[in-house]
């Protein structure tokens, strides 16, 4: 399991891992064995009403929902959008569509209609499922495209649309049901499009196929019995992993619930089923650890808490040892294009640290400005890639050439290195690096050190462009509840003190009630700043 680096290419290898199945053995095939060899296996549990679905239950509403797929018109490599809540439903819909060689293509509540027109526009759905709250929103957005598509109702009744109960409807033919092979292998056949972050900009279809799914599941090996619960929508790739895995684990019941992540909603959850491993963002895990009602619960079930998403703070890696000196944070890092590292256990202690175990196969090096590759302790962008080619973002040419160098490896965007020891550390996005007099600054460096301030619930440091020293360093905070005296000067003298004066806030310190972020819990810097540039222009 140890990760090798070779020092005349300067790039680090992961552990080899052979491929068990051949090539037209799809990750379809797998699903429906599982779901087959252990029928009566309770697959998830929806917290919302504590209703249960068992391995054979699922079986029959996936084949259902395959079947009525086709029955529609719907073909292989057809692309199916998704805006809705988790659900048995949603589950089986899923696998319906990797059943019979759909791709479904799930999207956020919340995104702006812009941002469902652009990226409905480059798929091309030919049916979109939909829950009430966003058909209308849905409409809008897609008025006068380019393209045919028939939306479905998540509602039973919908004065205009179909129930996607339709798909449910008894076939009569359930028995007949075989997996279809499928016209490519599974290293080229996709089994969804998924959707970049959108932190830096408009979110781009990623495509993620059959064989690097099975990647992924060699890193999460049947073993120990747990209790897992993940809040992520079907919109970001956690979520949509949990429920195409949903089946595959006799020993992992998943949890999950519609609802959005708060402390209550998740003590109670914890409580109630005896969660023992967890993933979220590290702003959940913060408001986590700055909850009394948290601290005080009797959540002593929970083992692992998989932290991703974005970089995890010294403040809160250091905060989360002292609370739970017993319990496992695991840090992942990767893209929803490519997985690269993950912590092993106490790697998390040190800061900007995402794992020395480098994933199965996958090579990772660190280039300057010049796409030179750099030895080890040098900081640049990381740039990865695996035995199983990433295939590009969907019907987007533009982004998918300016994604990869010319040695065939993803530019993370990411500014980071290596230790001699093998450890990767992530420093910040490479978009978010800000000049100030020349000086190079790292905006996550000075979020740290305001993050230790007792009365900061979140904080985002961004630059404003200014002729005379390039950038003016400004802090977007949200205040804990409690602490609404918290003033401007007491963040600025403490920065001062922890900091050369070429990182000071010349910028100033601007507080809000919320930061603006992306449906997978990102903060959105450059909505930050715009807002920052409305209440200066306003003022």
């Amino acid at each position: 399991m140890q990760s090798k680096f070779n020092s005349n290419t300067k790039i680090w290898h992961g552990p080899s891992y052979t491929h068990p199945f051949p090539m037209d053995y799809m990750l379809s095939d797998y699903i429906y064995e599982k779901l087959c060899s252990d029928s009566e296996n309770i697959v998830q549990i929806n917290a919302d009403d504590d209703s249960k679905l068992k391995a054979k239950e699922l079986k029959l509403m996936s084949i259902r929902v395959a079947q009525n797929l086709v029955k529609i018109g719907v073909k292989e490599d057809d692309v199916v959008g998704m805006i809705t809540h988790q659900s048995h439903f949603t589950t089986s819909f899923i696998l319906g569509c990797v059943f019979m060689g759909a791709l479904p293509n799930p999207l956020d509540e919340n995104l702006s209609e812009s941002d469902i027109r652009i990226i409905y526009k480059q798929t091309k759905p030919k049916i979109i499922i939909c829950d009430d709250k966003a058909i209308y929103k849905l409409e809008s957005a897609l008025e006068n495209v380019d393209f045919e598509f028939v939306i479905y109702s998540t509602s039973r009744e919908h004065e205009k649309y179909q129930s996607t109960k339709i798909f449910l409807n008894p076939t009569n033919v359930e028995e007949n049901f075989m997996m279809p092979k499928f016209s490519k292998p599974s290293d080229e056949k996709l089994v969804c499009i998924l959707c970049s972050s959108g932190t830096t900009g408009t979110s781009k279809g990623v495509t993620i196929t059959h064989a690097s799914y099975f990647l992924w599941l060699a890193l999460t090996p049947n073993s120990k019995a747990s209790v897992s619960l993940c809040f992520s929508p079907i919109y970001w790739g956690s979520g949509f992993f949990r429920n195409i895995t949903a089946p595959l684990s006799s020993t992992n019941l998943r949890i999950f619930t519609k609802k959005p992540f708060d402390v209550s909603t998740f003590i109670s959850i914890v409580e109630h089923y005896k969660v023992t491993n967890v993933n979220m963002p590290p702003s959940s895990l913060a408001v986590l650890l700055n909850s009394e009602e948290f601290l005080s619960s009797n959540t002593k079930s929970l083992q692992v808490f998989t932290i991703l998403g974005s970089i995890v703070s010294k403040v809160l890696r250091e905060k989360f040892s002292k609370i739970f000196p017993d319990k496992m944070m695991m840090v992942p890092y990767g893209m929803t294009e490519v997985l690269i590292s993950m912590t092993k256990p106490n790697e998390y202690k040190q800061e900007y640290a995402v794992g020395s175990f480098l994933f199965f196969n996958v090579q990772v090096k660190i280039i300057d400005e010049n796409g030179i590759s750099l030895d080890n302790g040098k900081h640049g962008e990381i740039c990865a890639k695996s035995s199983f080619k990433f295939h590009g973002y969907y019907n987007n040419a533009e982004a998918t050439s300016i994604a990869f160098d010319n040695e065939g490896f993803i530019k993370t965007g990411d500014i980071g290195y290596f230790n001699k020891e093998g450890m990767l550390f992530v420093i910040d996005r490479k978009k978010d690096i800000l000049k100030y007099k020349g000086h190079q600054i790292n905006p996550s460096e000075i979020e740290n050190v305001i993050q230790e301030i007792e009365g900061v619930e979140q904080v985002s440091v961004v630059g404003i462009p200014n002729d005379f020293c390039n950038n003016l360093l400004i802090a977007a905070i949200v205040k804990k509840h409690g602490y609404e005296s918290l003033t401007e000067d007491e963040i600025m003298k403490h920065v001062a003190r922890r900091l050369p004066e070429y990182k000071y806030l010349h910028g100033g310190v601007y507080f809000f009630d919320k930061l603006p972020m992306t449906p997978s819990c990102k903060v959105q810097k450059r909505f930050v700043i715009e807002s920052i540039q409305n209440i200066k222009e306003n003022s």
